[in-house]
């Protein structure tokens, strides 16, 4: 077509991870992990300069596991993510311009209880988990149909969770569980018209609902397996803005 034109992508990734553990004591088990990542993206369309986006991601995190008795253990930890972007380009009107960039955190703590019973095993945790904006939400046009929002900030949620994982027989396995999550500064896509949308924050929204699964092999060459989640989100924020992209029923 006349419109046609040749865009040329250059992406590469390079990073790591270091993890470590030891017992103490019999009881405990401590482990550390640290992860690393860089990213380099590159894009221009022929005839025009290259445009580059630069980053990395640093994340550092520690775990206790601590066997209470034969049956019960406790598991507690926390994480800390740093994301850094070093470079961020846009073209406007043939010209190379630098957008914002900044920088973005979360702490993550988290602690488990889990209980073995004869037919499996009970579970409640509460954690505290940052999801922060990746360079493709904060920067991204999206083939035309999305405008940047180099502000975007990390969306943080607290969850709460019970549940159970077991055997009903020998050959049928099953899990469940309930949850209740607070989120701030949720992510969501926003339309500013029609076929265009922005990453935004839209405050404070919550999520709660219960997850079941079941599988079973009534043959040895033959396994089934069903799901089913509920989900049910309400915006705290705004209640006339509906949150999307989730149904009630899966």
């Amino acid at each position: 077509r006349p419109s046609s034109f040749k865009s040329l992508y250059h992406d590469n990734t390079a990073g790591g991870s270091l993890e470590w553990g030891t017992a103490i004591g019999g009881r405990h088990t401590l482990r550390a992990a640290f992860h690393f990542k860089d990213e380099n993206h590159q894009e221009n369309n022929v005839g025009e300069p290259v445009q580059r986006k630069e980053g990395r991601i640093v994340s550092a995190g520690v775990e206790d596991s601590w066997t209470v008795s034969s049956r019960v253990s406790v598991v507690a930890g926390i994480s800390g993510d740093w994301q850094t972007t070093t470079k961020a380009e846009t073209l406007e009107r043939g010209i190379i311009v630098n957008q914002p960039m900044g920088d973005t955190n979360g702490v993550n703590p988290q602690a488990g209880v889990f209980i073995g019973i004869p037919s499996g095993m009970l579970r409640g945790t509460v954690s505290r988990k940052t999801r922060l904006p990746s360079m493709k939400d904060r920067y991204s046009y999206r083939l035309g149909t999305a405008i940047p929002n180099p502000y975007l900030e990390p969306e943080v949620a607290t969850t709460f969770e019970a549940g159970f994982q077991g055997a009903v027989g020998r050959r049928t396995s099953v899990q469940a569980s309930v949850f209740y999550s607070r989120i701030d500064d949720l992510v969501q896509r926003f339309y500013v018209q029609p076929n265009v949308s922005q990453q935004r924050n839209i405050g404070q929204a919550s999520s709660a609902g219960l997850e079941l699964d079941a599988r079973t092999k009534p043959a040895d060459w033959l396994e089934l397996s069903a799901n089913y989640t509920f989900l049910d989100r309400d915006n705290i924020s705004d209640p006339a803005v509906p949150l999307t992209d989730t149904p009630a029923h899966k």
